[in-house]
């Protein structure tokens, strides 16, 4: 797919380009969520790439992490001066909710176009949480009109089919906590 034609700070354009892509992943669910972090990690740093940005942590130049997961950086045309923050993301699969707005958090308080936070909250919690990550942002004291989130939800159930087990669905919030709910899709786990 050729990223550079596609609106990487829509968090609806974003989340379907990852949902086409999931599948491409080699995901597993029996794997351990490292596994998982470093799969997501992996396909957003390609998504960076492609964008001639530069990417935090970048295994391959030996860069580590920096403020977050992953980050873009977006560059000047020659490639040697940074800019700004293009996107950010953190993830949490530990299901607690201390660790989930702890690393959410973060989003909200980085300057960046697009914020994307990937978590797998415990079940019975998992309905209330696009409502509450929005709380969040609104309550925050600096905001920027250009920035967005994309928050993707995991869930699994054991009770529904095989074919259908893991659940993705995505939220977008705006810079004033206002959520749209962008879809979801089921996965075999």
């Amino acid at each position: 797919m050729e990223y550079m034609e596609l609106d990487l700070r829509s968090p609806a354009v974003l989340f379907n380009t990852y949902l086409q892509e999931f599948p491409k992943l080699g995901f597993s669910w029996c794997q351990e969520t490292k596994e998982w972090t470093s799969r997501n990690l992996g396909y957003f740093r390609q998504l960076g790439r492609s964008r001639k940005g530069f990417c935090y942590p970048d295994p391959e130049s030996g860069a580590g992490e920096y403020l977050v997961d992953l980050c873009w950086q977006e560059m000047d045309e020659n490639g040697s001066k940074y800019r700004w923050l293009e996107l950010v993301l953190e993830q949490e699969w530990s299901g607690n909710w201390e660790g989930i707005f702890h690393d959410f958090s973060k989003l909200v308080d980085i300057k960046a176009n697009i914020k994307v936070f990937i978590c797998f909250p415990k079940e019975a919690e998992r309905h209330e949480l696009p409502e509450y990550l929005a709380q969040w942002v609104s309550m925050c004291g600096i905001k920027h009109p250009d920035e967005s989130y994309l928050v993707i939800i995991f869930s699994r159930d054991a009770r529904r089919k095989e074919s259908e087990r893991l659940q993705i669905e995505g939220f977008a919030i705006d810079y004033r906590g206002e959520v749209t709910r962008l879809g979801s899709r089921l996965f075999p786990d």
